[in-house]
């Protein structure tokens, strides 16, 4: 077992400059929740503030939205090589209102994008701290119990108060927590929709085929890093530097090469498995 000593600075307890970012990232991604990868690095304020304003620039880039447009449209047209929808999930997508359908579907498409472009933004930070140490020798049951200490992080209060119980709780929670943190805003309208793909994820992630399918979009992301316009590039020197005076430096450097940008992939997947979902029965509603 290895218990994090960093914790995430919420939106709620972030002040001043931190507080500033934090408006900023979510104007930037329009989405009212700031992501956990972010309330992690503002632990280190200053590395916070020399990572975002070059990740600001490439979101505002030609080049990368071009980078996204490529990668939400390889992920969509090669989703429907995996055996999905199921049965149970097109069963329940019939049973949608067309109203209820618009509105998850914008839901799915923020998402979508967001996903896409936090996928691109922590490689990239990934591959900037190549040389930088972290915490070595970790077994695999202690790397899986750092996953579970970020999936903890979503409350699912809301979740429960909609019907869902513990076991759907913690798929919709290990699907979405690196993204929305300790913030179920998004998924709070719509949790039974959420609960299925959860389900039909759990089904798809052993698979060869959506294994094959995570290891290329992985190789088509990192082949995008080289297109930033404003490289992410950190020295060791100049990262020691921003997080001098703040300890366990090995935490955050672990989180951001081995967790975070493990994790959105499968995010990436995932919406691409919820708009092939909504595309059945002859819906044109989702963008592709």
């Amino acid at each position: 077992m290895y218990l994090l000593h960093i914790k995430p600075v919420s939106p709620e307890k972030a002040e001043g400059r931190v507080a500033q970012v934090y408006r900023e990232i979510t104007q930037a991604l329009n989405i009212v929740a700031v992501p956990l990868v972010f309330q992690y690095i503002a632990v280190y304020e200053q590395y916070l503030f020399y990572i975002w304003e070059r990740i600001k620039r490439n979101l505002e880039s030609d080049s990368f939205k071009e980078s996204c447009a490529e990668l939400k449209e390889v992920t969509y047209q090669t989703v429907p090589m995996l055996p999905t929808p199921s049965e149970q999930l097109k069963h329940f997508v019939g049973t949608i209102p067309q109203s209820e359908k618009y509105e998850l579907t914008e839901v799915v498409n923020l998402l979508d994008d967001i996903n896409i472009r936090l996928m691109l933004v922590t490689v990239a930070i990934r591959e900037s701290l190549k040389g930088i140490p972290h915490i070595t020798q970790l077994l695999e049951d202690q790397e899986a119990f750092i996953d579970e200490q970020i999936e903890s992080l979503m409350r699912p209060e809301r979740l429960e108060l909609q019907g869902m119980n513990k076991h759907e709780i913690t798929q919709v929670t290990r699907m979405l927590a690196p993204l929305m943190g300790n913030n179920t805003l998004l998924i709070s309208h719509y949790p039974d929709f959420f609960a299925n793909v959860a389900t039909e994820m759990e089904k798809l992630k052993d698979m060869p085929a959506y294994l094959h399918l995570r290891v290329e979009l992985e190789h088509l992301t990192f082949a995008r890093i080289d297109l930033f316009e404003t490289p992410l590039d950190c020295s060791y020197v100049d990262f020691m530097r921003m997080t001098e005076g703040v300890p366990y430096t090995d935490e955050i450097v672990f989180l951001l090469k081995d967790t975070f940008p493990s994790h959105f992939p499968h995010l990436v997947l995932t919406t691409a498995v919820m708009k092939n979902a909504l595309t059945m029965r002859g819906s044109s509603l989702v963008q592709q």
